[in-house]
């Protein structure tokens, strides 16, 4: 190459090249893949190692190593979303335009410094919109969940966030916040930015629900002692079956944290008590009125047990966990953006009074209440009993004694049942809440789009850097751990914890590959096999036989089948039962060409049994006799007499026209189905017997119908 210039100098030149082919190539780098490739790795984030590897192969004839790849998908990553340690000097800028563009929101960004002339490290970023605190406070419910995930960057840290419901039991993120790990610390400053932020959960009459995460307990404890804290039913599950294994438990746990009445909580737990003690005291060291909703506080307005609403939340941005701090905040930002945009618009298209999903759940009820009886007992006060249950609901303080109306705001089964009695929509007693009003004003600010990071301002502070790495050893997971009993596939049963069953002998214990029936014994397969073998020689199997001879007995019926003969025995072929058919010797047996007729008409004689296993009317040869039921059209007619219905006595005078049928009749000759009842009566009065069993087949049914008659045998 000459220096200073983009030129190459062949010095010498062999145009024969005998060295072999290869597929390796020392200037095919991973930053020359990567840069090469950028448009692929961009429409394809998740491009897998194999793709890359077959895609640069078929296009440049070059194969990448596994390490290769792994090193180009991520040079590709850092070109698509930036440098991850240059992000976090941006983040100043960043919140500045936050506050810029959006009037009301609060963002907090905390560093800290090792000494005086240190740069100073990021540590810790809170973030709440402005359309985030008015939606909460407008029209959601007082009812939090607090969650933590994994951040799957380079540089790791712990994503908080503060999860809300609205009217639609739809969720609504509140805020959220960057820390560098989940410990006390983190969320007492998460706790007390939010309470800043939103307001004292104590005058808000806050309800909070957790999975009892590390270190949110002592801070909970700390900040809010007086504040209603749930735990997640799940979890609390998750760590019961540790110790205490089996279905019959698991029951009873779910049983007692669904019930809404207190009595039937303590019941349940007398349950569990006497099934393991151990389990009940587990569960009792445990206040009820955080896992049980016979204990939970109505200020809430929902029975929820799970913290789905965090979930939710976790798995609606899972796709952002991974890219850099900055580029993953914006995607957040982005979708909330969005989320609420689409909410406010379709609930601007909704018609009705409640919001779809309470609507759904009021029509329900109204289904579940058809089996309940309301009686009045006093004013707007009802005794609604069924079979099973009787509970006291009264409307002016919208209440009932199951406590479910109390829990959620929206009228159970036996108050829907009280309030039709009263003549009134279940609709007019529903909480203030679910109405549509309410979820309008939920969505009605949105977030406002930001300009590019082109036209940011600078805020004119020292640009923050990357914090410290806590990396644990070996690779980092880029997956949550699963439980023990958590399917891998939800939409495949699972086959772990099954025996293996032997597909040769039936076996539990081994697999059909390592069967040893050959060795100790033989199978009940092989035993068929073998035996059929005996029966029709080392030919062409069989299902004939051979017509039998006057001079030698008919030989032993015995169906061609896999599986066991007794089922196909066919009667007046099978000897009787107290004498089991002797096997014919080998050496008696007629020959193999004999058993199978090469003439077809002879598959058809009298003499040729075939057999097979099927249904029973395959058993006999011969077809079992069948009697028609007699009908009006079937029978002969009643003004005949035996004579006359003897072939004898028949002749083309009796079957002239004049007497063929009621039809050529004059009307005196005519059936007495069709006179009047008066002339009937007295024409059958004085026909005897035969005019009797006419007029019974005339009570029975109509004669041009073909039915039976009462009469009729």
């Amino acid at each position: 190459m000459v220096s200073g210039e983009g030129t190459f100098e062949i010095k010498t030149l062999k145009p024969e090249c005998t060295c072999p082919l290869t597929f390796r190539n020392g200037q095919v780098t991973s930053a020359y893949v990567a840069k090469r490739y950028l448009e692929d790795f961009g429409k394809n984030p998740n491009w897998e190692v194999s793709g890359v590897k077959h895609h640069v192969m078929q296009q440049i004839s070059v194969d990448l190593s596994i390490s290769q790849v792994y090193r180009s998908r991520k040079a590709a990553r850092g070109l698509i979303t930036g440098d991850e340690e240059a992000q976090y000097g941006l983040l100043r800028d960043y919140a500045e335009m936050i506050r810029r563009t959006d009037v009301g929101s609060k963002v907090i960004l905390q560093t800290e410094m090792e000494n005086e002339n240190a740069e100073p490290k990021f540590k810790r970023m809170y973030i709440r919109y402005n359309a985030q605190k008015v939606g909460f406070l407008g029209g959601c419910r007082p009812f939090v969940g607090l969650d933590g995930c994994h951040l799957k960057g380079r540089f790791g840290g712990q994503l908080l966030s503060a999860t809300a419901k609205d009217g639609n039991d739809n969720i609504f993120p509140v805020a959220l916040a960057v820390v560098e790990q989940e410990n006390k610390d983190s969320w007492t400053w998460f706790l007390e930015q939010f309470a800043d932020d939103i307001g004292r959960p104590e005058e808000l009459n806050l309800v909070f629900i957790s999975d009892r995460q590390k270190g949110l307990l002592p801070a909970m404890e700390t900040l809010f002692p007086t504040v209603e804290h749930r735990y997640c039913v799940k979890h609390i599950y998750n760590n019961f079956k540790v110790n205490h294994k089996g279905m019959e438990l698991k029951s009873v746990l779910w049983r007692c944290a669904g019930t809404t009445s207190v009595r039937e909580f303590e019941r349940g737990m007398e349950h569990l008590k006497s099934l393991d003690e151990e389990a009940w005291k587990y569960l009792a060291d445990i206040e009820p009125a955080q896992w049980t909703r016979s204990h939970f506080s109505p200020r809430a307005l929902t029975d929820c047990l799970a913290n789905n609403l965090s979930e939710s939340f976790n798995s609606m941005i899972l796709k952002a966990r991974d890219k850099p701090i900055l580029s993953m905040l914006e995607w957040i930002r982005v979708r909330l953006m969005s989320r609420l945009y689409v909410k406010k618009i379709g609930i601007e298209k909704y018609g009705g009074r409640l919001c779809p999903s309470i609507q759904g759940k009021l029509e329900k009820l109204k289904l579940e209440c058809k089996s309940f009886c309301a009686m009045p007992s006093g004013r707007f006060v009802y005794e609604v009993a069924s079979e099973r249950e009787r509970h006291v609901v009264d409307l002016v303080g919208r209440t009932c004694s199951c406590r479910a109306w109390d829990l959620t705001g929206i009228p159970c089964k036996h108050g829907v049942a009280a309030i039709f009695v009263n003549r009134e929509m279940p609709e007019d007693y529903t909480h203030p809440c679910y109405y549509k009003d309410a979820y309008v004003e939920t969505y009605k600010t949105p977030i406002p789009p930001m300009p590019g990071q082109s036209e940011w301002v600078s805020s004119g502070q020292p640009k923050p850097v990357a914090p410290i790495i806590y990396k644990p050893p070996c690779r980092p997971p880029m997956k949550r751990k699963r439980d023990a009993d958590e399917p891998r596939n939800p939409y495949k049963v699972s086959r772990a914890n099954k025996p293996v069953r032997c597909g040769r002998c039936q076996q539990e214990g081994h697999n059909a590959r390592g069967c040893k029936a050959n060795v100790t014994g033989e199978t009940p397969w092989e035993r068929r096999k073998r035996l059929q073998k005996e029966q029709f020689g080392s030919g062409r199997p069989s299902t004939c036989r051979q017509a039998p001879s006057s001079s030698q007995p008919p030989p032993t019926h015995q169906p061609y089948t896999m599986g066991s003969s007794s089922s196909n025995q066919a009667a007046g072929s099978q000897p009787p039962a107290t004498q089991p058919p002797a096997r014919q010797p080998p050496a008696t047996q007629p020959p193999a060409q004999t058993l199978w007729s090469q003439n077809p008409s002879q598959w058809y004689s009298s003499d040729f049994r075939y057999t097979v296993r099927g249904a029973p009317w395959f058993a006999s040869s011969q077809p079992a006799p069948h009697t028609p039921a007699e009908t009006w059209d079937s029978r002969p007619p009643a003004t005949r007499s035996p004579a006359a219905r003897s072939p004898a006595t028949r002749s083309p005078a009796a079957r002239s026209p004049a007497t063929r049928s009621t039809t050529t009749r004059s009307p005196a000759t005519r059936s007495t189905a069709t006179r009047s009842p008066a002339t009937r009566g007295a024409a059958l009065r004085g026909r005897g017997n035969a005019a009797r069993t006419q007029k019974c087949r005339t009570r029975g049914g109509k004669a041009n119908s073909g039915g039976r008659g009462r009469g009729s045998k």
